[in-house]
């Protein structure tokens, strides 16, 4: 029933009616009841229309292809909205509609008044809460004014324009001790057993270690064995890895994936800050080694196609002598699989952080969560960290 009774119908039957009771009557005030209710119907349908036909929305700079902005930066699409006839225009709205991996999303302005000559800014400040791609594909302007018996709209030519939103850092504070791994242009040193040109120190010899390590000389002077230890050139390198929102979160700023993602991208500004040498492996993307790398990369992670856990095993797996690997999780991450890489690193020489990702405006149950997490892993020997508490 409600899908039959419209406005227009209503209109429509209430004017038959009145027309009706009219010509059988020959009543005027009846005549005039039909002559307003037709006016006020002309002039909520075709007003609307009137009033669009003589505006435009203008481009004020060239669009490049793509814009990049950092998640919640305003961004200016520097269109003016214009009344090129003389009379003034009231409530025109203008509106952006956005996609991202399957989302849509708008953007409004609305104008209360446009005269003519006075071209009015809108869309200029508009805010993506949340990273990714986000593709203009339609630019809608709209107006049913007076009564809203009709909605009159116009779209416009969007040119294929889209808008890149780097995921915001989130401000962490990792109180680990990096250790260096071996690296030809490393500014570190690490000693190894091994030759080398430069000698790094003097230890006491143990058993099972080559004998022909042995510095007979300083063994004399010593009065017991001692051996000989090289440095090499050697750098902290840290590897991190984070695991992308899967289908159901993916876009929604308040999912703890993507808040994962955020405080993966204040690790690697703390890293680079901090002068460390890192890299960030995502599923299917080419490593980052720079944060303006990395925040890219972030903004454009899609919903991984992997199982949850392959890409933490193989990067573990391959993990050498004095590396380590950051694993920025969410609360309700399984303890097993992390004890898993952990093991796997500790194989290679190297080790795993776990780097839990909370924020203040969390639930009360995931800090507590998150908490529980930490506790579990530095039980098993695990180094752990909250992002936030």
């Amino acid at each position: 029933m409600e899908r039959w009774l419209t406005k227009t119908r209503a209109i429509l039957a209430l004017s038959a009616v009145l027309l009706l009771a009219a010509l059988n009557r020959q009543d005027p005030i009846v005549y005039g009841m039909f002559l307003m209710l037709l006016a006020i119907g002309v002039l909520g349908y075709a007003l609307p229309w009137m009033s669009l036909r003589s505006v435009s929305l203008d481009r004020q700079a060239e669009w490049d292809q793509e814009v990049e902005v950092v998640q919640d930066q305003p961004v200016d699409l520097a269109l003016r909205l214009r009344q090129h006839a003389w009379w003034p225009v009231f409530v025109v709205e203008v509106e952006a509609r956005w996609e991202w991996a399957g989302h849509e999303f708008i953007s409004r302005s609305t104008v209360p008044l446009l005269r003519r000559r006075d071209p009015v800014a809108v869309l200029d400040a508009i805010g993506f809460g949340c990273r990714g791609r986000y593709r203009l594909v339609e630019l809608r302007l709209r107006s049913g004014f007076p009564l809203g018996l009709v909605q009159a709209q116009r779209t416009v030519d969007t040119q294929g324009f889209s808008v890149l939103v780097d995921p915001a850092d989130w401000p962490v504070t990792l109180p680990s001790v990096w250790t260096v791994s071996e690296d030809a242009l490393g500014d570190a040193a690490e000693g190894h057993a091994g030759e080398s040109l430069e000698l790094n120190m003097l230890r006491t010899y143990e058993p099972g270690q080559p004998v022909r390590r042995v510095d007979w000389r300083a063994s004399a002077r010593a009065g017991e064995l001692v051996v000989r230890q090289f440095q090499h050139p050697a750098s902290v390198l840290v590897k991190l890895v984070v695991q992308p929102p899967g289908a159901a979160d993916i876009g929604r700023p308040d999912a703890p994936s993507e808040q994962a993602l955020r405080v993966t991208a204040g690790v690697c500004t703390q890293l680079e800050q901090e002068g460390v040498r890192f890299v960030l492996l995502l599923p299917g993307a080419a490593p980052a080694r720079d944060v303006s790398a990395a925040r890219r990369a972030l903004a454009l992670a899609p919903a991984p196609t992997v199982p949850q856990w392959d890409h933490l095993f193989q990067v573990a797996a391959g993990v050498r002598k004095g590396e380590q690997v950051v694993a920025v999780v969410t609360a309700d991450t399984e303890i097993l699989p992390l004890l898993h890489g952990a093991r796997l690193a500790a194989a290679g020489g190297g080790r795993l952080v776990a780097v839990i990702a909370t924020w203040p405006g969390a639930p009360g149950a995931m800090h507590l969560q998150a908490s529980r997490l930490q506790l579990q892993l530095k039980a098993d020997n695990v180094e752990a960290w909250l992002a936030w508490h």
